[in-house]
């Protein structure tokens, strides 16, 4: 599902499995290969989505980002953000 952030870029809301649990996250920043920071809905947590090499094909994998690395991904002033 996508809507339109403030900016009038396309926001991307998906639903995927993490930590046992369905969640819905919301994209906040997109650097291309270097990943999508989402924001996990309905609470102050994010996750950062990026591409993986495995048996000859990529493999979208997800890690939790905080402290000084999710500020750097919140604050680069040049970055794709939707919000």
């Amino acid at each position: 599902m996508q809507e339109m952030g403030d900016n009038q870029k396309p926001v991307e809301t998906r639903i995927i499995q993490w930590d046992g649990r369905e969640i819905q996250i919301q994209e906040v920043v997109h650097r291309g290969w270097e990943g999508i920071l989402y924001r996990i809905q309905n609470e102050d947590r994010y996750l950062l989505a990026f591409l993986e090499w495995r048996n000859g094909g990529y493999l979208e994998r997800f890690r939790p980002l905080h402290g000084t690395e999710l500020d750097q991904w919140l604050n680069e002033p040049d970055a794709g953000r939707n919000n």
